[in-house]
């Protein structure tokens, strides 16, 4: 006749669905992370085009504004 299970006749696969769990867990909330990292920097990105644009215009203006008006060699005030 089989004996009852106890407490510690579950005590291993219990161990192993938690450590499971955990695991699973855990993996989810480092993708979770990587897809933030990867809108950051698609973000960060975006940005950095906008201010090589905003860039590549000032130095335009800057060119032409020479072009109108050279520069005085004389000391700034």
């Amino acid at each position: 006749m089989p004996r009852a299970p106890t407490w510690k006749d579950w005590w291993a696969p219990a161990a192993i669905v938690i450590t499971l769990i955990g695991a699973t867990m855990t993996g989810g909330g480092y993708l979770n992370e990587l897809q933030q990292h990867e809108r950051r920097i698609t973000a960060l990105e975006e940005s950095n085009k906008q201010l090589n644009m905003i860039n590549e215009r000032t130095a335009r203006i800057e060119a032409k504004l020479e072009m109108i008006a050279p520069p005085k060699s004389g000391p700034m005030p």
